[in-house]
């Protein structure tokens, strides 16, 4: 019995140690995605643009806008044999989404469909919305 007495308190700490980490984690993500939003505000390059831009390089398979050592940049990744279009993903999620600007688009599969997760931001306000890719 005695060799288990310590157990408990060392338990508690690491749950204790655990919850503070992860509210610190939660809390750096949400300042990440307002300074996003901030800046992703004055980008003289929209996504759309940067998927079109890429697309002599092959095709844009991901796109996102991240804040890497504290400034704000575009990655796109391509592929040469790619079979489908986040251009045209992104520019119906930003049609049917007026205000809002494109930060992120990856490519899914649901049922089967090929579709794209697009994430928008106006202002504070974030939404990520499905279109089907080509």
């Amino acid at each position: 019995m005695q060799k288990i007495g310590w157990l408990l308190p060392a338990v508690a700490l690491t749950l204790i140690g655990f919850s503070s980490f992860a509210a610190e984690e939660k809390q750096s993500k949400e300042s990440e995605k307002q300074a996003l939003a901030k800046d992703v505000k004055t980008v003289k390059v929209s996504l759309e643009k940067g998927l079109s831009a890429s697309e002599a390089e092959g095709k844009p398979i991901s796109a996102k806008f991240e804040i890497e050592h504290g400034k704000l940049q575009l990655s796109v990744y391509t592929a040469k044999d790619g079979k489908f279009y986040l251009r045209s993903a992104v520019g119906q999620a930003l049609k049917a989404n007026k205000g809002y600007r494109a930060v992120s688009a990856t490519p899914s599969l649901e049922g089967g469909q090929s579709a794209a997760e697009v994430t928008l931001v106006e202002g504070n306000k974030w939404k990520t919305v499905k279109e089907k890719l080509d």
